[in-house]
């Protein structure tokens, strides 16, 4: 409700401006439908972030370790959450530049990416620096350890492709640009279990590139298109226990595809009334969609079939979701959102932050946990980790199960001079 003195403030204005300030309070109030999720569009593999994730699909269980950039020490931490200890701190190399992390745990193998530079450390402390050459920044990575295979794509549109070693050391590697077909570009991507990378092009066809052979030619060379008959393809993911269908997003459709032949095994269409609120590859990839009456919908497949599940529990925004078939939960977190708006401009806020766990087959609510709005979170199976801004260092440990906490402090502090 506006209040009298926004009704003050109306009367001394214009109603063009009258019309601005409303606009403003508006949106500064959460009102209206749920934000569409555009971030994880036409990108490789995840988005590349300051912090790695508990759980992915890349592992088969959830780590139990993570690494993370600091900017107060310009440090890259690599946290061992099972001790809620430090496992070792990485000088970073680009110390002016934001940094973005990548961490394999079995390998030992951390992956530090700024302004045009790549910086890679093995288990021993054996750094490689600049291995791939790319002018822009590093914005999404597909990474498949256990194939020793890493792509990367920039924000110049160029696309990296590492093979590794079994420790974790670089053995070859080629950068290609985004045209990878006959004029077609790429529009989204990302590694099966096999190690063949599958690309959406711009004219609605995928292609499967055999990523050994490109390095060895220093090109995307010949590839077979496969008509999907869906339309381009902003965003895909491996199915997991499947090597031969991915589960494919349009403007109007989330697919599951056969890369047999392209065809749509199955579809379900998303109507006019609902907004993608966020697609997730945690640890079963999945689509999350919001409508106007206040439904959540998330769709995922079996690897036959497109399945749905719905829930009216409150969830305004979903910033982190898990979905694991496996063990038969569905786990997100979400908050309301406000513009704050300052001299210098605005920005979003986030409050009222809550992590709801569900059992995925009959949608049983099984917990609900309140959530600071300070800290960068990661959810795994069992705990949220909770990193707080902190200048000396605060983390806390957070059980799903009952809620105890386990800190850790201090990590910081050799470090800041």
């Amino acid at each position: 409700m506006v209040s009298k003195f926004h009704s003050y403030l109306f009367e001394l204005l214009p109603s063009y401006a009258s019309a601005l300030v409303i606009a403003l309070l508006l949106s500064g109030c959460g009102i209206g439908v749920p934000g569409s999720d555009k971030s994880n569009d036409n990108i490789i593999g995840e988005k590349l972030g300051s912090a790695t994730a508990m759980s992915d699909r890349t592992a088969a269980t959830d780590r139990t370790e993570i690494a993370m950039f600091d900017p107060t020490t310009r440090m890259i931490h690599q946290f061992d959450l099972a001790q809620m200890k430090i496992s070792r701190s990485i000088a970073c190399e680009n110390t002016k530049s934001a940094h973005s992390v990548l961490f394999d745990q079995p390998m030992g193998l951390v992956i530090d990416f700024s302004d045009g530079h790549v910086s890679m450390t093995d288990r021993f402390g054996r750094k490689s620096i600049d291995p791939i050459m790319m002018a822009g920044r590093a914005k999404s990575a597909a990474f498949n350890p256990t194939r020793g295979v890493l792509v990367v794509y920039d924000d110049m549109s160029s696309i990296a492709l590492v093979k590794f070693g079994y420790d974790g050391q670089v053995l070859n590697t080629w950068t290609g640009g985004p045209v990878i077909s006959t004029n077609q570009s790429m529009r989204a991507g990302d590694l099966i279990d096999d190690g063949t990378l599958v690309l959406g092009l711009d004219d609605g066809k995928l292609v499967k590139v055999n990523v050994d052979t490109a390095i060895q030619n220093r090109a995307w060379g010949t590839v077979t298109p496969l008509l999907t008959g869906i339309g381009p393809v902003s965003w895909l993911a491996p199915v997991r226990g499947f090597n031969d269908r991915i589960l494919a997003v349009t403007s109007t459709t989330v697919a599951l595809i056969s890369l047999v032949d392209g065809s749509t095994i199955d579809q379900r269409t998303i109507s006019s009334d609902e907004t993608i609120n966020l697609k997730s590859k945690k640890t079963d990839p999945h689509v999350i969609l919001k409508d106007r009456t206040g439904n959540t919908t998330v769709v995922y497949t079996d690897g036959a079939t497109i399945l749905t599940r719905s829930t009216r529990a409150d969830a305004p925004d979903v910033f982190t979701s898990r979905l694991s078939l496996l063990e038969n939960s569905w786990t997100i977190v979400s908050a309301k959102t406000r513009t704050v708006w300052t001299i210098g401009g605005s920005r979003t806020e986030y409050y009222e932050r809550t992590l709801k766990k569900f059992r995925l087959s009959d949608m049983l609510g099984s917990r609900k946990i309140e959530i600071a709005n300070e800290p960068e979170i990661d959810v795994s199976s069992r705990f949220v980790f909770a990193l707080y801004p902190d200048e000396l260092g605060h983390g806390v440990r957070i059980s799903i199960d009952d809620q105890s906490e386990a800190p850790i402090n201090g990590f910081n502090a050799p470090y800041i001079k």
